[in-house]
């Protein structure tokens, strides 16, 4: 924290953005922060992590949080994926709830999870652009019906319609404080780990099926020298099978998943980047205590 005195008019709190998965919650995120900080793909369950992305104005500090998408719980990686979700609800002001008016995934299991909780739910309809607006008040009505609505908001956060509503709102319902971060921060994680996520973008975007659910990726050299920086990563996989479709014929598939991650690495740190792949086999890593904590998850405690 910087040791400048705020005014005591100065707003800060943590809203947390939530939904089912494939809502586009870090879509949102990115937008209202005008700025890519989380990846995103067409692909469900993306977000593994609890992300803040901290919007900083002289008067205000927002922290945004986004979360993964809420799940049934089959692997400790869910675990801990649900672990961060019920975190980032206990920290937060405000909920933005992100729904699609086309929802296909269960619903009513997130929403008992929301009352809970006394945080203000923002009812954040998305994809507008792609409905009829008769389907988005239908859908508005059916939450309202279940959930103690403050604001409803209609967006396209692909087309950046309706943020300046959220921004504006979020500023009034925060109460008063001092930044809970450093005012030039943009997020409570390193730079390592936004080097990890866009690795596994494009394991995403460009492996099939179920493919990169069993991919975790490891940074195990981040060394700035001179005007470059030298990053080694490991993705792990927990089959054999699965290295050799990530490393492709005549390893042309790790060849366009290194290109298209450092493109991004070197965009996010502005600087140039030499990206080293390595695949590994970790089996059952989604299982294993030890490897999710090396890899960042938390479990909770009565597991």
């Amino acid at each position: 924290m910087d040791n400048i005195n705020y005014p005591e008019s100065h707003k800060s709190g943590f809203v947390s953005i939530v939904g089912k998965p494939n809502v586009g919650k870090s879509t949102l995120l990115n937008a209202l922060l005008d700025q890519k900080l989380c990846i995103v793909t067409p692909k469900a369950s993306t977000t593994r992590h609890r992300i803040y992305g901290i919007l900083n104005e002289p008067a205000v500090q927002i922290i945004f949080t986004d979360t993964p998408g809420y799940i049934k719980k089959t692997y400790n990686l869910h675990h801990a994926m649900m672990h961060d979700f019920s975190i980032a609800l206990e920290d937060s002001e405000i909920v933005l709830l992100v729904v699609d008016p086309d929802e296909h995934f269960p619903e009513q299991e997130l929403f008992e999870q929301l009352l809970k909780h006394k945080s203000h739910i923002f009812l954040v309809i998305n994809k507008i652009d792609l409905y009829s607006k008769q389907k988005v008040e239908d859908k508005i009505a059916a939450v309202s019906k279940i959930l103690p609505i403050a604001k409803v908001f209609r967006v396209s956060a692909i087309q950046k319609t309706g943020l300046e509503e959220i921004k504006n709102a979020v500023i009034d319902t925060l109460p008063e404080g001092p930044p809970y971060f450093d005012k030039q921060a943009i997020s409570d994680k390193p730079e390592r780990f936004f080097v990890a996520e866009f690795v596994r973008e494009q394991l995403f975007l460009n492996l099939h099926e179920e493919l990169p659910y069993s991919c975790e990726v490891y940074i195990t050299t981040f060394k700035p020298d001179g005007n470059k920086i030298f990053i080694d990563a490991e993705i792990h996989v927990d089959k054999k099978s699965h290295k050799g479709m990530i490393i492709g014929k005549q390893g042309q598939m790790i060849k366009v998943i290194r290109k298209a991650a450092q493109a991004e690495i070197e965009a996010f740190l502005g600087t140039p980047v030499y990206l080293s792949l390595y695949v590994r086999i970790t089996e059952d890593w989604r299982q294993s205590r030890f490897r999710l904590s090396q890899f960042g998850y938390v479990l909770p405690k009565q597991l």
